[in-house]
């Protein structure tokens, strides 16, 4: 028998979201050093006062999109994982309730690791998970999110054929003769 229900409120929880994700140039060519921006967003009701992470993903598409915190591939390594590449994850020190950052993935896709042309799936993923690093359960982090399913964005990228002039387009000017 069921005398009382007794409903408390929902704790505080930090929710951090990829709100958008932009780059220039705008319009890439093959080779062509490329520099991503994401803004980072906190829209929960707790402050984020440990670090974590931001990692951006550039996978042919179709591709499937990260399966959770511990998934790099396409992103921070390629090649299963056999190539690590650093300057794809970002470490946020903390972020504040209503707060936005934006996270800088600076001259990528230039020389080694450059891209042929093609459409890309591009995704960026935010997480308080640090597998250990400060002692927080290797699947929620330091604490558990308001909503997890909002901590990936997903984009596509258009790399065009470099020739390389950088893209320019050179037309010959014909001139008549009488």
């Amino acid at each position: 028998l069921v005398t009382h229900t007794v409903i408390l409120p929902p704790a505080p929880r930090v929710d951090l979201v990829v709100k958008n994700l932009t780059w220039t140039p705008s319009n890439p060519v093959s080779g062509q050093s490329v520099t991503f921006r994401a803004v980072v967003a906190n829209q929960g009701t707790l402050n984020a006062d440990q670090m974590f992470w931001t990692e951006l993903y550039i996978k042919p598409k179709p591709s499937t999109r990260p399966t959770g915190p511990s998934d790099h591939d396409g992103g921070i390594c390629i090649n299963d994982c056999a190539t690590y590449r650093y300057e794809y994850a970002q470490d946020i020190p903390s972020l504040n309730v209503g707060a936005q950052v934006f996270a800088n993935f600076e001259n990528l896709l230039a020389s080694a690791d450059s891209l042929p042309d093609g459409e890309y799936d591009v995704y960026v993923q935010v997480d308080t998970a640090y597998g250990g690093y400060f002692g927080e359960n290797i699947y929620w982090g330091m604490y558990p999110e308001e909503w997890e399913s909002n901590n990936i964005y997903h984009t596509t990228l258009v790399i065009e054929p470099g020739d390389g002039w950088g893209g320019r387009v050179f037309v010959p000017i014909i001139f008549k003769l009488h």
